[in-house]
């Protein structure tokens, strides 16, 4: 396995670079140029203890604290204390780590090409591993399964009567 490079602070610039909306467009059957859809930037995991926040010439920002791995498509691996994560990302590991010591996460991150982006592109991820810490959902599903409704019954078929014919 590579040795992991120490980076002060990881990011999808620090790992992956400048994102080209080219690299995520592709000629279609009919020659038009469309989305190629979701392209994997890299594979970042770890377990954060914390947040920290500041401003910066482009703006505030927010980071999460703790250690974090990241290997990049070409098997690049990177260790950091500090993980900067686009919002979308950022908020699902920020709601583990809520009223929780740590949260252990795993993701795989991605872009998108976006037309409505003014940069042209939009962040996602899929979970490897969903963030762990104090999970409410998973406690209330854990209990609403011992509380499970039982499936429906069918009703039964009602059978149709005929009216009674008068005896005179």
């Amino acid at each position: 396995m590579n040795a992991a490079t120490q980076i002060k602070k990881m990011s999808v610039a620090t790992v992956y670079g400048k994102i080209k909306t080219a690299d995520l467009l592709t000629a279609g059957p009919d020659g038009k140029i469309v989305p190629k859809g979701p392209v994997k930037l890299f594979r970042v995991f770890g377990r954060a203890v914390g947040t920290k926040t500041g401003i910066s010439n482009f703006g505030e920002w927010e980071q999460l604290t703790g250690q974090f791995r990241a290997i990049s498509e070409s098997g690049e691996i990177f260790d950091s204390s500090a993980l900067f994560l686009p919002d979308v990302a950022l908020d699902a590991i920020k709601v583990a780590l809520a009223g929780a010591t740590a949260a252990d996460f795993a993701i795989d991150l991605y872009a998108v090409a976006d037309e409505k982006s003014s940069v042209g592109y939009t962040y996602t991820f899929q979970h490897v591993l969903p963030p762990s810490g104090d999970d409410p959902i998973e406690k209330l599903s854990a209990q609403i399964g011992a509380l499970s409704l039982p499936a429906p019954t069918p009703e039964p078929e009602k059978k149709e009567e005929k009216p009674a014919k008068d005896k005179k």
